[in-house]
């Protein structure tokens, strides 16, 4: 490698700023002069930092040549040049180290003849270098003294364009008219453009100043030499150019667990097959929570819902509370899940659903930051990415019923045919895979188990959790955007009422007018939670007709209304809900028996199956804070005070991703 003493002359570059060592001064500080004369003194210390921080880059053209003409070192960049080129060059080197051994080198014919003589005799070499050779290998190698200034450089030589400037311009044009934009037309269609343009100029040309036509390998040399980010640019846009080319400088840092969580939703590369029908339903959505420190996973949450605030907060909830209860209905899971408690920040990317305001209105009051990654951004999280692809092809992929993850890998493979795994199968495995597999199995980065990580870094987080673990419950439920009206017949919402002697007391105690705050949530229309403003604590209140409502997912009882509406019933009337009810069952059950996947996979939906309702632990982890009790007042049929909104529904499944959106604001 090439070197430097601090000598007179010696030039640095700070930016375009050169700077000539002078002198020494008496105190040891060099003076440095830039070209208009100004003076630094600096200590070499000083110097040298400048240089090792980068901002003095030293001349190269400036290094003295004084002193002995070969100095032995061991090259380093010689390795990257071809085996053969590296045996030249040390046999050039070797020979000007023995000349140099036997005297001083000079240019004299008949005593330097003598000299390379008897070294080509001392190393065998039948070919000596002549006197010209030996005098172009020492002046290329005063300079630097390093090995690889007498390689051939061979990588300098090839063919160079024979397009005159004309044709340059021609084929610059043709490659920025054709070849740079979106629509992404092929080299060979700006082959033919530069034909088309050469022939039509060369019509009005006398035979003398024709353009000579460049060949097809010529034209694609070209190509070859465009600067590639420009082409990303033009072809497939900003953002997609500085995806594909942008540069991985530095691994995030994460001290400590649960400093940041990063969550994302997947559709699973698999198709659930129904136990009744014995037909597949579709493919289920994969909602999960990992800790960026630990690479462990905190929790997740599987459904045919499509992604929604409220899939967003079951997963949240898995994630805080501990998993004792949810690991008890699979006694086969022998490893520990310890993921629980409170995070710092959650780092999510700008989906609607996790734009919704209970999203991060629950995020606010349980004390976690939220930061929504910029658009078309996946590397801002990738841990999680990772991980998708992860459980694909480490358990998904291994599952009969897989898709894979693009018709080239399925092939031949019948899905739909082969699939034999139902929801709950499904369940269990997922959680036996993240708990005895991947948590237990050497991560590349971290250099261990993302279980033993974690265990280090319980060392030193003190885990937070909640104090009322059913508080938690009523945090993750959904708020109206209205507050509502408590009647005599308790309050209304979504064409069910529900009302307790606890919550006749309210009335009675501020009044006819009150208007309350509730909780209400997807899983269970079976109750919903009041707050008490004198108490400051949520009441939970059961719906009146309880024998209809309990265990109901909210997207059944919406399906069940707009049946009720088909049929010109009143959706307020319980009685005719409940034989809407038991009709509706005998039409999912068809459903679930349907040619098409579609309307088995709405029927999934209508059903409410996800990962929360395997295990009624759970359930019970999340009672609520004060129980009322369960007489129910008297009912007088008043009618409502508010206007239901009325639709006209033919059929069953109108806009069929009604129920799938997630959108917090829409109510029946």
């Amino acid at each position: 490698m090439m070197r430097f003493s601090f000598k007179r002359g010696l030039r640095f570059f700070e930016g375009l700023i050169p700077w000539t060592v002078n002198r020494r001064l008496e105190t040891g500080k060099l003076q440095l002069e830039d070209e208009k004369g100004e003076l630094k003194n600096m200590t070499e210390a000083e110097v040298m930092k400048k240089y090792v921080e980068g901002e003095f880059v030293v001349d190269t053209e400036t290094l003295p040549s004084e002193g002995p003409a070969c100095h032995i070192m061991v090259p380093r960049n010689l390795s990257n040049f071809p085996e053969k080129e590296q045996k030249d060059a040390l046999r050039r080197q070797d020979y000007l180290k023995r000349l140099s051994e036997i005297g001083p080198i000079r240019f004299s014919s008949k005593h330097l003849s003598e000299m390379v003589a008897k070294v080509a005799s001392d190393i065998g070499d039948p070919s000596p270098p002549s006197l010209s050779s030996i005098y172009r290998w020492e002046k290329k190698f005063k300079f630097g003294k390093s090995v690889t200034s007498l390689l051939n450089k061979n990588e300098n030589k090839g063919r160079r364009t024979t397009m005159t400037t004309e044709v340059l311009e021609i084929v610059d044009a043709a490659i920025e008219d054709v070849f740079l934009n979106k629509q992404k037309y092929s080299k060979k269609d700006v082959c033919e453009r530069v034909q088309k343009n050469i022939k039509n100029l060369n019509k009005s040309r006398v035979p003398s100043d024709l353009l000579a036509m460049p060949s097809r390998a010529t034209l694609y040399r070209h190509f070859d030499r465009l600067y590639q980010y420009e082409v990303d640019l033009a072809r497939l846009g900003r953002n997609a150019a500085a995806s594909k080319n942008r540069p991985a400088l530095k691994a995030l840092t994460v001290k400590r667990i649960h400093d940041r969580w990063e969550i994302d939703h997947t559709p699973l590369d698999f198709l659930v097959y129904c136990e009744e029908t014995g037909l597949p339903m579709g493919r289920p959505w994969f909602t999960a929570i990992l800790d960026r420190h630990s690479r462990y996973i905190l929790g997740y949450y599987i459904s045919f819902q499509h992604p929604s605030a409220n899939t967003v907060l079951q997963a949240i909830v898995h994630a805080i509370l501990p998993k004792e209860a949810f690991l008890a209905q699979f006694p086969d899971i022998q490893a520990k899940w310890l993921a629980k408690g409170f995070g710092d920040l959650i780092v999510c990317d700008n989906g609607m659903d996790l734009h919704a305001g209970s999203f991060i209105a629950t995020c606010e009051e349980i004390g976690m930051s939220v930061w929504f990654c910029p658009a078309k951004t996946p590397q801002y999280k990738g841990a999680i990415e990772r991980f998708f692809r992860t459980i694909n092809h480490g358990l998904i992929h291994k599952l009969p019923g897989t898709v894979f993850n693009n018709p080239k890998a399925r092939g031949e493979y019948e899905s739909e045919k082969f699939a034999a795994i139902s929801f709950q199968t499904l369940n269990h495995l997922v959680a036996k895979w993240i708990v005895e597999v991947y948590h237990q199995t050497p991560h590349r980065s971290l250099r261990t188990t993302p279980h033993a990580k974690w265990l280090k870094g319980m060392e030193t987080r003190l885990l937070e959790h909640p104090v009322h673990p059913d508080q938690l419950r009523i945090i993750a439920g959904k708020t109206p955007n209205k507050d509502k009206k408590l009647h005599l017949y308790g309050i209304e919402h979504d064409c069910l009422r529900y009302n307790s002697e606890e919550l006749q007391n309210i009335r009675r105690r501020h009044g006819e007018t009150i208007e309350m705050k509730i909780k209400y949530y997807e899983e269970d229309v079976g109750h919903i939670h009041v707050y008490d403003p004198q108490e400051k604590a949520y009441l939970k209140v059961e719906a009146v007709r309880h024998e209809y409502a309990k265990g109901l997912h909210r997207a059944q009882h919406r399906l069940i209304c707009q049946y009720a509406r088909s049929k010109e019933w009143d959706a307020t009337n319980v009685d005719r809900l409940q034989e809407a009810k038991d009709e509706m069952a005998e039409i999912i059950k068809k459903a679930t028996k349907s040619k098409k996947m579609i309307d088995r996979k709405l029927a999934a939906q209508a059903r409410g199956i996800n990962s929360s309702k395997q295990s009624d632990l759970i359930e019970q982890a999340c009672s609520p804070i004060i129980e009322s009790k369960q007489a129910i007042p008297e009912q007088e049929d008043f009618g409502l005070d508010e206007d239901l909104l009325e639709e006209d529904i033919s059929h069953l499944f109108v806009e069929r991703d009604y129920f799938s959106r997630g959108n917090d604001n829409q109510e029946i």
